[in-house]
């Protein structure tokens, strides 16, 4: 009877530590992730974009069936439509989401001088396109309200 209690303790002991140890992890992962303000992300960002090298010797790389996945998992882009299809959503939805995000948080929206959010209009015709230079120069401006692009 005392040997089984003793068993029952430890064990709990046991859990009980089990426990703290899980919390203590979970209280650094959120540590590090409360530390981590949009700036900084950016510039880890940039920092891993710097350390990729593209490796050209064909000794060092994969020879065969790399393009295999990408034929059976990616549309090929046949018509205009596709084309746009893409364009949509590989630049237009991801930077329409990044800029909405940073105009919801009034800090960012003041770090990055932002007076408005960005729209993409899917008729744009680059023929008609005006670019409307701010006042630092010839750079493109995000104005108040929606702007079309």
């Amino acid at each position: 009877m005392q040997h089984r209690r003793e068993i029952a303790e430890a064990q709990a002991l046991e859990e009980q530590q089990l426990r703290e140890e899980k919390q203590t992890q979970h209280q650094k992962a959120r540590a590090l992730t409360d530390l981590t303000n949009f700036l900084t992300f950016l510039l880890n960002c940039h920092t891993l974009s710097l350390a990729i090298n593209v490796v050209t010797d064909p000794t060092l790389t994969t020879q065969e069936g790399t393009l295999d996945y990408i034929r059976k998992t990616v549309n090929l882009i046949t018509a205009e439509m596709d084309l746009h299809y893409y364009e949509c959503d590989s630049v237009e939805n991801q930077v329409q989401m990044i800029v909405d995000s940073i105009y919801a948080k009034d800090i960012l929206r003041q770090e990055f001088r932002l007076s408005g959010s960005v729209t993409f209009d899917s008729s744009f015709e680059l023929e008609s396109y005006q670019a409307v230079p701010t006042s630092g120069g010839n750079a493109e401006g995000i104005h108040r309200g929606k702007r079309r692009f």
